[in-house]
């Protein structure tokens, strides 16, 4: 069962610190911010009870949603720049990469800063953000973090974005999102009940049926017109070197490569 409560307090202590700081400071309202990237993976890890170890890291990625330019650049420009990507800065002594949405986006999907080079990709943040969870922390300020299918589908987009040029980053997220739904006992009785028709769609395979359950709520995450333009990015998008890291992952049930096929079927069905 997925259930936030399960977050060990000790997860949060670096997102804390730098929260704590933009909030403290009047930089942000805690409201605005969404926690994404690698602490994102684990909170929805421990959300779903699981407790095999993670890829560890000493940065935080967050989305702050902003009327605009002036704003961001409001937010940020107190914090010394970390790193080269011109959005990563120095927040409580952390690495922190602070990534805009909302009305800085023109188009949709994309948001422009006068301080960047590079527009930036924030495909799907409004809708994730929408269906986003609370989260209370230490310090009393509240962020939000994705549900399990919003931050897979995030991931979906990057991985489009990358596997083009022959790229795996981000594979290894999307086969442990996958593994909580394949893993959930919920779920899984689900499937042996109102959703038989899915198991009886996938021949009997639980492992599979379940990434369909996984596909339908990254849709309604997504809306109509972010799963259209999701679908045609993943018209172009490198399958195989998908299914070779499912296939050669632990931490999903895809025993080979043919297995690893049907799972990724069966989650991207919804872009057919």
């Amino acid at each position: 069962m997925f259930d936030p409560q399960r977050i060990d307090i000790r997860l949060l202590d670096l997102v804390d610190r730098v929260i704590a700081e933009l909030v403290s400071t009047k930089k942000a309202d805690g409201a605005s911010i969404m926690v994404i990237g690698a602490h994102c993976r684990g909170l929805l890890h421990a959300s779903f009870g699981r407790a095999d170890p993670l890829r560890s890291t000493d940065d935080v990625d967050i989305a702050v949603a902003v009327d605009g330019d002036a704003e961001y650049d409001r937010i940020v420009s107190t914090y010394p720049r970390s790193g080269t990507t011109e959005i990563r800065y120095s927040i409580a002594g952390a690495a922190v990469d602070v990534v805009p949405f909302g009305g800085i986006e023109d188009p949709q999907g994309t948001a422009v800063l006068s301080a960047r080079k590079d527009s930036l990709d924030v495909f799907g943040f409004r809708e994730v953000f929408t269906h986003s969870i609370e989260l209370p922390l230490p310090c009393g300020a509240q962020v939000r973090f994705p549900t399990p299918p919003g931050y897979i589908a995030l991931k979906l987009k990057a991985w489009c974005d990358r596997s083009v040029n022959g790229q795996y980053k981000g594979a290894g997220d999307i086969v442990i999102g996958c593994s909580w739904y394949q893993d959930d006992a919920d779920i899984r009785e689900s499937l042996y009940g109102p959703r038989a028709d899915l198991l009886l769609q996938a021949d009997m395979e639980v492992d599979i049926a379940s990434l369909h359950i996984l596909g339908e709520e990254i849709s309604a995450v997504l809306g109509e017109d972010r799963v259209s333009e999701l679908s045609e990015v993943w018209k172009r998008t490198n399958r195989e070197l998908l299914a070779e890291y499912f296939a050669r992952q632990k931490s999903t049930i895809c025993p080979d490569r043919a297995a690893a096929h049907r799972a990724i079927d069966r989650l991207t069905t919804f872009l057919n």
